[in-house]
């Protein structure tokens, strides 16, 4: 279990952040900068979750299912965190393009694992 803790941290940190009422977010000023905000925050998601399975495991190589459980279930917690910013938020919205986002930000969180995994190795 205390291999995922920083996993399950992170996930109530981005369901915080998602919950956090529009105005009160900061304005940046960078074309599409809500759409890499949500690829880097997934991404760093699959991350922890990659190397909680990993470590937990005591093996270099985590077997493709759990890549795969680890993609699905990060990507239906981003799709749910959109559902939830619609119905209990105000001045936030449902987009699909976050969806989207949440999705590949999963697919560059599993292949900067591996990454590092081989590049560890």
């Amino acid at each position: 279990m205390r291999y995922f803790l920083p996993g399950i941290i992170w996930a109530i940190v981005i369901l915080v952040l998602s919950l956090v009422s529009g105005p009160q977010l900061p304005e940046v000023g960078i074309d599409y900068f809500d759409k890499i905000a949500h690829v880097g925050v997934y991404a760093v998601l699959v991350i922890l979750f990659c190397w909680a399975f990993a470590r937990k495991k005591r093996k270099n190589k985590i077997p493709s299912t759990t890549l795969w459980m680890i993609i699905t279930s990060s990507s239906m917690y981003g799709a749910l965190m959109e559902c939830l910013q619609f119905a209990l938020t105000t001045g936030r919205y449902f987009e699909f393009s976050d969806i989207i986002a949440n999705i590949v930000g999963c697919l560059i969180g599993v292949f900067l694992f591996n990454l590092f995994k081989y590049l560890s190795s």
